[in-house]
């Protein structure tokens, strides 16, 4: 009897609604002031190559990149490493830039990476970069984001030039922090043509102001302290300072080729600023997990096999 109640209760907790995309609106076109202001002269270049794993599955590798373009300190050497998953057997795949959560390791990261290799698709995900957890200045959040539209755009640049990659078939897909990346990269940079955004929002001062994740609520407390402040005025001095936000991008993303998903009692990235951003993009097709943020994991070999098919369907690959 318990057994059963309990079966039950996961049903319930774990179950989800997967709604078609509404009357999608087409996408605004960027405009040419965001155009400039996320444009670069290219300079990076591949500094090393190491092989990580090989198998009858995927072959991974590091690449690292140097001279990478750096607003957020312009005067140090910025690099970037990336993991490269590329499924074996296959001389041209579509690729998916895979965005990393917050912080932990990059368990997650790999694991869907390593999914996508197996259901033939090359998958890239670049590591992310500590400074960025240590900011301790307002005016250095917005550039932190600025930064890692232009670090994307930059390995898309490096995917453009390998021949193993199908340079028309790019995706980006990203979980939490990974989906908000995901969202304002979909935004900035046309040559990704399917974007699958998982428990993101939209108006990233109010989620910094409310959410539960521990990470944000550590750094919260940090600003509170060393400026002074009270909630309030650390709410008005995240609206100052933030601008690179899906609250003002989202409009340039295409709701016809994106799959959200979204966690009902997401306390992290709360569920009604993941609503918000559904709406602002046009009402694309959406996952409903009947979760929290971290108990959506439950989930995690559905949305594997849901995202594969919108993959496949979006970049017109075969559904065998």
């Amino acid at each position: 009897m318990n057994l059963s109640i309990l079966t039950i209760l996961s049903l319930i907790l774990f179950s989800c609604s997967h709604i078609p995309a509404g009357l999608s609106k087409p996408k605004a076109a960027l405009p040419k002031e965001l155009q400039e202001k996320y444009s670069y002269k290219s300079s990076a270049r591949v500094i090393s190559v190491t092989s990580i794993k090989s198998s009858r599955v995927y072959d991974a590798r590091l690449i690292t990149l140097d001279k990478v373009k750096n607003i957020f300190e312009p005067a140090k050497p910025h690099r970037i490493d990336i993991e490269h998953y590329q499924p074996s057997g296959i001389k041209k795949a579509p690729v998916v830039i895979v965005m990393p959560i917050l912080g932990g390791s990059y368990h997650i990261a790999r694991h869907f990476a390593k999914y996508f290799a197996k259901h033939g698709f090359a998958a890239v995900f670049v590591h992310r970069q500590k400074k960025y957890r240590r900011i301790e200045r307002f005016e250095k959040l917005d550039l932190s984001l600025e930064q890692m539209i232009i670090d994307h755009k930059q390995v898309i640049d490096w995917v453009m030039q390998q021949d193993e990659f199908e340079h028309d078939k790019i995706a980006a897909f990203g979980f939490s922090m990974g989906g908000i990346k995901c969202a304002l990269l979909s935004a900035m940079d046309t040559r990704i043509k399917a974007s699958i955004i998982g428990m993101a929002g939209a108006n990233i001062p109010e989620i910094l102001y409310k959410s539960k994740a521990p990470a944000i609520k550590k750094q919260r407390i940090k600003f509170l302290k060393r400026y002074e402040l009270s909630k309030a005025d650390y709410l008005d001095r995240l609206k100052e300072s933030i601008h690179c936000d899906p609250l003002n991008y989202a409009k340039y993303i295409s709701a016809e080729n994106t799959l959200m998903i979204l966690a009902k009692y997401d306390r992290y990235v709360p569920y009604k600023n993941g609503v918000l951003l559904r709406s602002l993009i046009g009402e694309p097709e959406t996952i409903y997990l009947y979760s929290g943020h971290l108990s959506a994991a439950l989930s995690i070999p559905y949305i594997q096999r849901q995202s594969v098919d919108f993959l496949k369907r979006k970049l017109m690959l075969s559904q065998d």
